[in-house]
């Protein structure tokens, strides 16, 4: 693996656990293709979130409630 990759792969896992930690209860879950969309306007339009590659975010309770009720499907990140 080239050593630029492995460095922003590196730089992204610690940036990822800095939010982990500043936010308490954070969750990182993946939207499912066919709710993309729809899902990326409910979290755009209610707090913060974090964005991430492949339709990754990280997301507090509340946006996990919000997602349930727009029925937005996502599954939780493998970590």
């Amino acid at each position: 693996m080239p050593a630029a990759k492995k460095n922003k792969e590196r730089e992204e896992s610690a940036r990822i656990t800095r939010v982990r930690r500043l936010s308490g209860d954070a969750y990182t879950i993946r939207l499912k293709a066919r709710d993309a969309v729809d899902g990326f306007f409910v979290l755009a339009t209610n707090g913060q979130t974090t964005r991430l590659p492949n339709n990754t975010y990280i997301v507090g309770k509340e946006h996990l409630d919000l997602l349930k009720k727009a029925k937005i499907d996502y599954e939780l990140a493998k970590e």
